[in-house]
Order: structure tokens, then sequence, then C-alpha cells
């Protein structure tokens, strides 16, 4: 069974929080597994459509049925993703959940920050890594998908808009989605992969117990629901990142000015929920 929806991203924009919600309407299939990334990592693509085809096995009577990567929208690191997609299925509904940009690169490089991805000061990283403000150039990234499909098989939310009232937002997804509208998400007063109060791995800990001749004895003997309460215990609290400074904000302002303008007139709407002023 092929898809017949996408959420496409953006990556730290919600999508989690959205995936889940969708999990839970009785008339959505979505698999267990978040990112299976078979439009945009080569190596996976190449899996073919049978593999692909094979995480929706249990769809049952659902009407929609969908998967969620984050990297289906991240061009250009990731190109030719939506000539892949309408390769496959023409018709796909693409569901692409949007966050003020400067925020969701903030929020990336917290990510980052604390699963030790990045060791470097934000300004550094930022600054060298382009990646990071190319993800939040949305009307760029919504422009390779207008080349292979009509605007309306693209429903665009907007996070803080959810935030606000995530019923409304959601019954407009079963809408576009076609399924039952009254269905209201147990989960839905839940926010998923929040990246403050994060834990990360211990490395130098974790370096030090490997070089023990025990360990892997020990590790091998161990059932598994052990090792996850032993990895907790050996996880550190990790210090809160530094903050944007204002002219680095100021910057990124910037660099999404152009591309946030297209956005406005593409949507029809003026964004102010954004509140892109310079500080």
């Amino acid at each position: 069974m092929i898809p017949n929806f996408l959420i496409i991203g953006a990556m730290k924009s919600g999508t989690t929080s959205l995936y889940h919600y969708l999990r839970s309407h009785p008339d959505i299939f979505i698999p267990a597994i978040k990112e299976p990334c078979f439009f945009s990592n080569k190596t996976i693509w190449e899996r073919g459509i049978k593999w692909y085809e094979s995480l929706f096995n249990g769809y049952g009577n659902s009407k929609a049925i969908g998967e969620a990567s984050t990297n289906y929208t991240k061009y250009p690191i990731f190109p030719n993703v939506p000539e892949r997609i309408a390769s496959i299925e023409s018709k796909m509904k693409l569901i692409y959940i949007l966050r003020h940009p400067i925020d969701r690169i903030y929020s990336q490089y917290v990510h980052n920050f604390y699963f030790g991805n990045e060791i470097n000061s934000i300004e550094d990283v930022i600054m060298n890594k382009p990646q990071y403000i190319q993800i939040s150039l949305y009307y760029k990234q919504i422009d390779q998908y207008l080349k292979y499909f009509p605007k309306e098989q693209l429903l665009i939310i907007i996070l803080e808009d959810m935030e606000k009232d995530a019923l409304k937002i959601i019954k407009n997804v079963f809408e576009f989605l076609n399924v039952e509208t009254t269905f209201i998400p147990p989960n839905i007063t839940e926010r998923r992969n929040q990246t403050k109060y994060k834990r990360g791995p211990d490395n130098k800990l974790m370096k030090i117990l490997k070089k023990l001749p025990i360990y892997h004895n020990i590790s091998s003997r161990l059932s598994d629901n052990i090792k996850a309460k032993f990895k907790v215990l050996l996880k550190r609290k990790i210090e809160s990142p530094e903050l944007l400074s204002n002219e680095l904000y100021n910057i990124l302002v910037e660099e999404v000015s152009g591309d946030l303008e297209k956005l406005r007139t593409f949507l029809k709407r003026d964004l102010k929920c954004w509140n892109m002023n310079k500080r």
C-alpha cells in the first residue's frame, strides 16, 4: 500500500506532536516509525517501493495512510524529493507545518547542542552551516513541490496557530484528509519532542566504562530493560546553550526576509503572529 498523505516538515516545528495527534485517529494509519525518509535518503530510496509499502502493512480499513519525514523539506540538502514522491503518487496530499523561522533555527541548534552534535557557538554554527537557514526558507521549500503538485494538495499549518487552538487546526487537517472531523485526539494537550530540560549522554564516562575488560561481558548479560535504566543513570544534565544575540537575530531576519515576503503572498496572510521585527 502506497500512502496517500505525507507530513513533510518542517523540522522542529511541531511535526512530532502532529504525528501523534493523527496516529490516534481511528481512520488514519501512520506507522510507528517516524522519519522513514524514503524519498530523501538515496540509500533508503534504493531499497525500492516494496520496502516502502511494507511500512504500511496492517493499515486495515484506514481512509488516510501516511508517514512523517522532516527531511522532505530540506532542499537543497536533500534534492529531488518532490520529484520522487510524484513519480510514485502524483495525488499525494502534503502537510507542511511552519514555525517562526528564527525560533525554528534556534530550536534546531538547541536540539543538536543537547545531543552533542554541536559544540561550537551558535554564531559559528549558524553562519557556517547554511542548512540551518535553508530549512527556514519555507517558500523555497514549497516552490520545489509546486513544480510537481497543485497547491490544492498542500496544506500549510502554522505552529503558533496550533498552539493557540489545537482543536481547530486538527479539525482542518482531518477535513483535508477526508476523515471524521468530530474526533478529538486524547493527547491533544500534549506537546512532543520539546528541546528544553533535556539530558544528554555522558560520552566521557561511557568511553571510560567501555575500556574496562569486564564491560562487554557484563553488558551482554543484561536485559534490554536493565540496559535502558542504566543508560538513564549515565545521562548528565547539560547546561543550557547560549541565547541568540540581538545582532545575530537581526542578521537572520535579513536572511529570511525575501523568502518570507513570498510566503506571505502565497498564503495571502500577513503572518503577524511571528513578529519578525528586528531587535
